[in-house]
């Protein structure tokens, strides 16, 4: 499979995030530089449709632009750049970053638009499934570290869900810590590209075998990566959410599901788990995090290859892929 990049447009407001895509994407083996008519090409938009408000600075939107910013009427402008590039001829891929939006099912009729969502929904992918989850970058990064740790789990985030409200009840203050924070904790404060953290959510990430991973105002969260950057297993608690490549990544091998409705289990279970699965799942974490999550070159390089799984059944008019176990 090929990929090409259309329709350049200097007064489309640009983000960090979708500047550091491109540059990725243009670095990519399987690009066409200034081929846009390629036969048999995946076509991306040369602007940015639905922006990434949150990396690499969470909160603090108008900083995060490189042209332009989130100023009143820039939504429409968005729009109309993005239904001209649905219209471009030939297959195209979608990135969607913003979680309202809910491109799976606004696009279903469209056979040769593929979606690459970072909020997708099992709703939705079963409507649609010209799609993949496109992960959210990390914004606090940790490194893996071995040996014993202090905490079996931990959670600290601020109240964005019922869901979170029902992890407070759960903490401890031993082996089981869950705090609730303020949204002006984080709000401006964190900054991937500074080195700028929370130090007591990474200080817990550090110190836990488990982090817990529920949904807050969407159903996706920037704590996965951030938490398998710090060789924590994920416990993800959020109903609704496909996880990120799906198709490829074996999440059944190094996160655990927890329904929403069943939080108050979460201490037995993890409890319950053998050292020898943890110290598997670990390994795994690692392995996954390294291979498919920890740079932008890595996380282009996995959406490339799970287009790669489903472009060629739009074209046979086949079922496709079914995804792995999560």
């Amino acid at each position: 499979m090929h990929v090409a990049c259309v329709m350049s447009d200097t007064t489309v407001p640009r983000t960090i995030f979708f500047q550091t895509f491109l540059n990725v994407l243009g670095k990519n083996r399987r690009y066409l530089n200034g081929k846009t008519n390629s036969d048999g090409a995946v076509f991306f938009h040369g602007e940015e449709i639905s922006p990434e408000l949150n990396w690499p600075r969470f909160g603090d939107h108008n900083s995060v632009f490189v042209r332009g910013g989130w100023v009143q009427g820039v939504h429409a402008q968005y729009t109309t750049y993005g239904d001209t590039f649905i219209g471009h001829p030939g297959r195209k891929c979608v990135i969607n970053m913003q979680s309202g939006s809910r491109l799976a099912r606004d696009l279903v009729d469209m056979v040769d638009v593929f979606i690459a969502d970072i909020n997708l929904r099992q709703t939705d992918r079963r409507i649609n499934p010209r799609t993949v989850n496109m992960p959210a970058l990390p914004i606090t990064v940790g490194q893996r570290t071995f040996g014993a740790r202090k905490h079996l789990a931990a959670f600290r985030g601020y109240r964005s869900h019922e869901v979170r409200d029902s992890l407070g009840l759960l903490h401890n203050g031993r082996d089981i810590i869950c705090e609730l924070s303020r949204t002006q904790d984080h709000s401006g404060k964190i900054d991937a590209m500074a080195g700028l953290i929370d130090p007591r959510y990474a200080q817990l990430m550090q110190d836990a075998v488990f982090a817990l991973v529920p949904r807050g105002d969407a159903n996706f969260s920037y704590r996965l990566t951030e938490a398998m950057s710090f060789g924590c297993i994920p416990v993800i608690i959020s109903d609704n959410w496909v996880l990120p490549f799906d198709r490829i990544v074996s999440w059944s091998d190094m996160s655990l599901r927890v329904p929403e409705s069943n939080i108050e289990s979460v201490p037995h279970i993890l409890r319950s788990i053998p050292e020898a699965t943890i110290a598997y799942m670990q390994r795994k974490v690692a392995a996954a995090y390294n291979t498919y999550f920890a740079s932008p070159d890595a996380v282009v390089e996995t959406l490339l290859q799970e287009l790669e799984l489903i472009v060629p059944f739009v074209d046979l008019n086949a079922d496709m892929p079914l995804a792995k176990a999560s």
